[in-house]
């Protein structure tokens, strides 16, 4: 016998705690005295499965470094960067979409430059926030939250869309 007469094959399998995880199962068939036998030997592939996805993650993260870098070097507009970018994290980060604030030329506003919804999702969040996305400007004075992240320079996080809106 050879490696030809092996055979691998993934699954899944569940731990006496019920937990399902996946395996991979290699087989072979050996004779030995004129007898048969069938070599099962299975393998926890957890670990395996979390590093391709992570792999798989990062090769996300480089293809949208890269459309980015490829745009630019093309002199595509902002709005097209932006677009990827928005599109790009969307994606990455497993999000329903995406919006983009740059500063007016004072720095003194925030407005919206780029967004990445369904238009489904848009129309609910416009609903919630009582305001055009498109239309979305927020005074850097007046805007709580925004100021805060100028102020302490780094991210703030708003569960509740109503909280931009009051603010």
């Amino acid at each position: 016998t050879g490696d030809q007469d092996r055979r691998a094959v993934e699954t899944v399998n569940m731990r006496s705690n019920g937990e399902k995880f996946p395996v991979e199962l290699t087989m072979r068939v050996d004779e030995q005295n004129g007898e048969k036998r069938l070599y099962v030997v299975v393998r926890d592939i957890t670990e395996r499965r979390k590093d391709e996805e992570e792999i798989r993650q990062r090769n996300e993260d480089l293809a949208l470094i890269n459309a980015i870098n490829s745009a630019a070097n093309r002199d595509e507009s902002l709005p097209t960067l932006l677009s990827l970018v928005s599109e790009g994290l969307t994606r990455i980060l497993n999000g329903y979409g995406a919006a983009i604030f740059l500063f007016d030329a004072e720095q003194k506003r925030l407005f919206l430059e780029d967004v990445c919804l369904s238009k489904d999702m848009l129309e609910k969040m416009e609903k919630l926030a009582g305001i055009a996305f498109q239309a979305m400007e927020f005074d850097l004075e007046c805007s709580k939250p925004f100021r805060q992240v100028v102020d302490l320079g780094k991210p703030l996080l708003l569960i509740d869309p109503r909280e931009v809106a009051e603010n």
